[in-house]
């Protein structure tokens, strides 16, 4: 078990499920930026957004929205208190076609139209069906929206300000999301970019990380929403255990982590229930399992489609993966950098291993190309996980780890191009300058 270092998310809650919303805010700010309040505002707009449903997604489109019961039946009789207009959508019905299929029309307007989140989150390929985000509110509360931004800036993408991250510009960008228009555009549909997000999350909570996932594995499955919790506070408690002893943490650090179980033993003492029978306690582990099933750690639907719209888990050959080399390391950060893009991707060493020079600059060319940062110092952690992406594209592993030797040996052969520099932590170099105009003649 790695050393705790105080490396545990606080304050997630319901709302922060869908590691797609993420991405979604990252590409608004990188298109507006400026101010949290034009982030929302753009965010909202594109969530909200009246697209017209294909003939080719009629049929799963109408089984998520039958399924949430967003809009009525053609042969549902509304019971009491219920009538057409307490629906999401009361002008769609579902009706079965010709072959008894599911399918939804429109009734009194010309097109089957929704909302741009429902259309995306009815794709076939999304992981998991809950996790869809209001952006009202009564007056004086947040939406969901805002809960989503202050998770954007728990995890570093966006900071306080409404400004990208390196990362988080990196996300977006390199990956080429800013690229398709938003019509056509999917984000919950993660494909290579999950490493990024994973960089992010799991420097962010690999102290709980490692502790919840044996725990994950060694369980019955399915794994219901009642055994998670229960789990997930095992793992905290496990955590402030393992910090009474640590030499790696603050004593803020430590006071911060005593605070999430205190804020749980607060719930259970209001509600008069065990401390992992919580309302608070459930939010904290949702965030985790759906975050954990968007990164492909945990699959959802394995028994039945129905169990996509639930809250029903099953571990991965990857998670197994995952906790196996999380017990040879001796700290977060080494897990991070050498085994990230195995059990995130599935990618392992092969003959296509390694990168030449040529292929380096090239590729860090493209990402520089692609970030527009308005300085040529860059961190280098965020040029080696650009790289991780660019070869994760040609399914071609290489690890973090063996990335950054290579930018950190850059200046040895060409000193012309690269010169490293210090950041405020850590005994290694964090920043590499780049000659831009050199870099762009390779």
């Amino acid at each position: 078990m790695i050393e705790i270092e105080g490396r545990v998310l606080a304050g997630l809650d319901e709302f922060m499920l869908r590691a797609g919303h993420l991405v979604l805010l990252c590409r608004v700010a990188h298109d507006v930026g400026g101010s949290w309040r034009r982030i929302h505002r753009e965010a909202v707009e594109k969530l909200s957004l009246p697209v017209t449903v294909s003939t080719e997604r009629n049929q799963e489109i109408a089984e998520y929205l039958a399924s949430k019961n967003l809009c009525r039946h053609h042969e549902q009789k509304d019971g009491p208190g219920r009538s057409t207009d307490n629906y999401r959508y009361p002008d769609l019905e579902t009706y079965f076609g010709p072959s008894g299929e599911l399918l939804l029309r429109a009734v009194g307007a010309e097109h089957v139209r929704i909302d741009w989140q429902d259309r995306n989150l009815a794709d076939r390929r999304v992981r998991s069906r809950v996790g869809a985000i209001s952006w009202s509110a009564k007056a004086g509360s947040k939406t969901g929206v805002s809960h989503v931004c202050d998770w954007a800036q728990f995890l570093e993408l966006i900071d306080s300000s409404g400004q990208l991250s390196p990362i988080g510009r990196l996300l977006v960008t390199v990956t080429g999301a800013t690229e398709i228009p938003y019509e056509q555009w999917n984000p919950y549909v993660l494909e290579e970019e999950r490493v990024i997000l994973a960089y992010q999350y799991f420097r962010k909570d690999i102290d709980l990380f490692s502790r919840f996932t044996p725990l994950l594995i060694n369980a019955e499955a399915p794994l219901s929403k009642s055994i998670c919790r229960e789990l997930f506070v095992q793992a905290l408690k496990a955590c402030v255990v393992d910090s009474e002893t640590s030499k790696a943490m603050s004593s803020r650090d430590r006071f911060e982590l005593y605070q999430q179980l205190r804020d749980l033993e607060r719930a259970a003492m209001k509600s008069n229930v065990n401390i992992d029978e919580t309302s608070t306690g459930w939010h904290r582990t949702a965030s985790r399992v759906e975050t954990l099933t968007d990164l492909g750690l945990l699959v959802k639907g394995l028994k039945r489609e129905e169990e996509k719209y639930q809250y029903i888990y099953y571990t991965t050959d990857r998670l197994v993966s995952a906790a196996e080399s999380l017990s040879h390391v001796n700290s977060g950060e080494e897990w991070i950098e050498n085994h990230l893009v195995n059990v995130t991707l599935g990618l392992s060493k092969n003959e296509n291993t390694t990168m030449t020079h040529k292929e380096l600059l090239e590729n860090l060319n493209r990402i520089v190309s692609a970030l527009k940062l308005p300085t040529t110092l860059l961190p280098i952690g965020c040029l080696a996980l650009g790289l991780v992406y660019l070869n994760a594209k040609y399914s071609k592993y290489i690890s973090i780890y063996e990335l950054r030797k290579m930018l950190e040996e850059l200046p040895i052969q060409y000193p012309n191009i690269a010169r490293l520099a210090r950041g405020r932590e850590g005994t290694h170099a964090e920043y590499i300058s780049l000659n831009i105009r050199e870099l762009a003649e390779i």
